[in-house]
């Protein structure tokens, strides 16, 4: 009795091994690559009506909708990367002072 079951042990593990692995194979072999669509059109939900797109004269604090809407429209002289590091945006280039407060950008044409 006690051999027949350890037999049965034995080919349950061989088989779980046998399924684990063709499935692992399956998933390596056919991985999905996700490739974005050309063309169409990009829409965004807001959470309110924006009040002011101008941003010399909006608060982002109060009106956190128009911020989303600006961030789409308005380029900054910096952005982040797909690394996470900031990337020139607007800027041409940037120096630093010596004391490392005082920043100059140059501009694109």
């Amino acid at each position: 009795m006690a051999r027949r079951i350890r037999w049965q042990i034995l080919i349950a593990a061989l088989s779980s091994v046998l399924v684990l692995g063709l499935m692992g194979y399956l998933a390596v072999t056919n991985a999905a690559v996700s490739r974005p669509l050309a063309g169409g059109a990009y829409v965004e939900g807001l959470p309110a009506v924006p009040q002011q797109l101008n941003p010399l004269l909006s608060d982002p604090a109060r009106d956190p909708a128009a911020a989303d809407v600006r961030a789409l429209l308005f380029d900054g002289l910096t952005r982040i990367g797909s690394d996470g590091l900031p990337e020139l945006a607007l800027a041409q280039s940037v120096v630093q002072d010596d004391a490392g407060t005082v920043y100059t950008f140059t501009l694109r044409t």
